[in-house]
C-alpha cells in the first residue's frame, strides 16, 4: 500500500482507465488523456477531489458511492468528456460542494431529480451538455446552491417555468 496522498496523472496514453486501489488517496487529477475510453470503478475511500477533465470518457453509470467508492467527495470534475449517462442520483456523495460537467453530453439528466441528494452543492456546471431543461424537478435538492452554469442549453418552449424554485441561494 502507498500512502500516497495526492496523484496527478496528464497526457498519457492508456487502452483502459487503469484500476486504482489507493485507500490514502485524498487528490486525483485524471486530466487530458488519451486511449481511456470508458470509467472503471475506483477503490478510493479517502477521496475529496477528483478531476477526470479532458479525458473524451464516457460514464455508462454517474454518479454515487458505487462507482467511486468514495463518501468524502466534495470536488467532481467530469467536464470535456464524452457521455455522462445519469442513472443515480449521487448516493453516497452528499459531501459534494462543486460538481462540473460543462462540454460533456450528459443523457437522462432530466428524467428525474439526479441532484436531489446534493443539499451541500454550493457550484454547478452543466453548460453546453446538451440539457433540454423539460423537467421543472432537475435541480430539486441543491437548496445550497449559489453558481449555476448552463449556457449553451435550451429550455421547454423556450420558458423558464419553476425549474428555479428550489434554488434560492443562487447568485
Amino acid at each position: 500500500y502507498f500512502k500516497w496522498q495526492n496523484l496527478t496523472v496528464s497526457r498519457c496514453n492508456f487502452e483502459h482507465f487503469p484500476p486504482l486501489k489507493l485507500p490514502f488517496l485524498k487528490s486525483l487529477i485524471f486530466t487530458n488523456n488519451k486511449g481511456a475510453v470508458s470509467f472503471q470503478t475506483m477503490n478510493l475511500p479517502s477521496l475529496t477531489f477528483l478531476d477526470l477533465s479532458d479525458n473524451r470518457m464516457s460514464f455508462m453509470g454517474c454518479c454515487s458511492y458505487h462507482e467511486l467508492k468514495t463518501s468524502n467527495l466534495k470536488y467532481l470534475n467530469l467536464s470535456f468528456n464524452g457521455a455522462i449517462f445519469m442513472s443515480k442520483n449521487f448516493m453516497g456523495l452528499e459531501q459534494l460542494e462543486y460538481l462540473d460537467f460543462q462540454h460533456s453530453a450528459l443523457r437522462k439528466t432530466t428524467e428525474f431529480s439526479a441532484f436531489l441528494s446534493l443539499e451541500k452543492l454550493l457550484y454547478l456546471d452543466i453548460s453546453y451538455t446538451n440539457t433540454k431543461i423539460d423537467f421543472n424537478g432537475i435541480f430539486y435538492g441543491l437548496t445550497s446552491l449559489k453558481t449555476l452554469k448552463m449556457a449553451g442549453n435550451t429550455f421547454k418552449e423556450n420558458t423558464l417555468s419553476n425549474v428555479f424554485i428550489n434554488t434560492t441561494n443562487l447568485t
